[in-house]
């Protein structure tokens, strides 16, 4: 049973080069055609009336300038899914005439690679599977363990961790003792160098990094507080071509009413190009204790020390001495979930709002090769284009705002975020 709150809207399109309302005929005594090339737009959001009632409310002439621009301030968005088709093409404009017959028979239109008439529905547009949404949460989870104001500048506690976890050798040791002719030696090397010593390298700049910069750091920290810090990551994108050599073919006429007499034949080829984007964009709030008490003094100096080096006694720390933890951070984000958790704990910290977005297209390009006006090829385009949206919870994504604790609560509301998951936007 489809989801109440879940909204889905379609829209089809004409296309071709000069606009969606182009169309060529094609006149056979008394008879007219129509070319098309037809695709589709289907969105599929949630209902959200209080956004629609927020932009009322903002374009409202008597709305007051505070509530205005309070009403700018919050975010309302949503999740959704967009699929949409693309179209371009390389054509050639042709006309024939036949008056041989006793009904002459005239035709103007164009020449086409590999496609008259194409509807929504035609097999010819490629099939976007969207991303699964524990995937989308999982990217999200890394992102915001990359990018949010609170992470260390060193991660000492951490890099001890796994230190004493990975124990790296001295350099050459596995040589020495395996033997410069034994294979295993050069691995048992490489593991080392690349799990152990460069780690342990990398942490080290870090750290002299955070105590050369300790005072503009903490400054920065500072002045933040209490502000909306805004916060993006881009994941590499992923682009894979495969180009086809699908044999001979003959233009197609568009439109097409069985009466032309093109039969020369060229090489068709294909090209299908799959792109893939995944970023994250947020929101980050976070505080630092301002009383004069002396737990408050404590709770500052806390928040400071984790924000230079890193320490602090989290499970984060926990997880990073379990064996093998390295290799389950490859095929998930567990680790950046439990980061994410400590730093958002120590730091007061959340998110004014958080998205994680993918754009996947997939486009498959036919080129019939000499067979346009002076030998150009005749090109045909068409794509497949799903962009989608999941919202994050102001603690991070895949979290259900009704298992949130007082604490997270009292913040929320101290940081005038409201308490309603309604109000948060969360896609649950």
């Amino acid at each position: 049973m489809p989801d109440p709150d879940t909204r889905r809207r379609n829209v089809n399109f004409i296309g071709g080069p000069l606009g969606p309302k182009w169309v060529r005929t094609v006149s056979t005594g008394s008879t007219t055609g129509f070319q098309r090339v037809i695709g589709s737009q289907v969105t599929i959001s949630r209902r959200n009336s209080l956004w629609w009632k927020a932009q009322r409310s903002i374009n409202d002439s008597r709305t007051h300038d505070r509530t205005r621009k309070a009403l700018a301030n919050v975010d309302l968005g949503w999740g959704f899914t967009t699929t949409k088709n693309t179209y371009r093409e390389v054509s050639t404009p042709i006309s024939w005439r036949n008056t041989s017959v006793s009904v002459p028979r005239t035709f103007t239109g164009s020449l086409k690679a590999v496609h008259s008439d194409v509807t929504q529905v035609h097999p010819v547009w490629p099939v976007v599977t969207p991303l699964d949404l524990a995937y989308m949460i999982g990217a999200g989870s890394i992102a915001i363990a990359r990018c949010q104001p609170s992470n260390p500048t060193a991660n000492m506690a951490i890099a001890l961790a796994e230190l004493v976890r990975d124990r790296p050798g001295r350099p050459g040791k596995a040589i020495k003792r395996k033997g410069a002719f034994k294979p295993s030696a050069y691995a048992d090397e490489y593991l080392n160098t690349v799990f152990g010593i460069l780690p342990a390298i990398n942490d080290a700049k870090d750290l002299i990094t955070a105590i050369q910069n300790s005072e503009s750091i903490l400054a920065q920290y500072q002045r933040d507080s209490g502000k909306h810090v805004r916060r993006s990551y881009r994941f590499p994108e992923t682009k894979d071509v495969t180009v086809e050599n699908l044999g001979s073919f003959t233009p197609q006429p568009s439109p097409l009413v069985g009466i032309e007499p093109w039969n020369t034949t060229y090489p068709l080829v294909l090209e299908t190009t799959t792109t893939r984007k995944l970023w994250f964009s947020g929101c980050f709030r976070y505080t630092l204790p301002g009383g004069d008490t002396l737990l408050d003094r404590i709770r500052r100096a806390q928040q400071e020390l984790n924000r230079l080096y890193g320490i602090k006694a989290t499970p984060d720390v926990v997880y990073n001495l379990l064996p093998y933890s390295w290799l389950a951070d490859w095929f998930g984000s567990l680790g950046s979930v439990i980061e994410n958790a400590s730093n958002f704990a120590i730091s007061n910290q959340v998110m004014h709002y958080g998205y994680i977005m993918a754009t996947t297209e997939v486009t498959k390009k036919y080129s019939l090769i000499g067979a346009g006006s002076m030998g150009s090829n005749l090109v045909q385009e068409f794509g497949t284009v799903v962009k989608q949206r999941h919202k994050a919870t102001p603690y991070g994504f895949g979290l259900n705002p009704q298992a949130f604790t007082d604490q997270q609560w009292a913040i929320l509301a101290a940081l005038g975020i409201s308490r309603g998951h309604k109000f948060l936007g969360v896609d649950l």
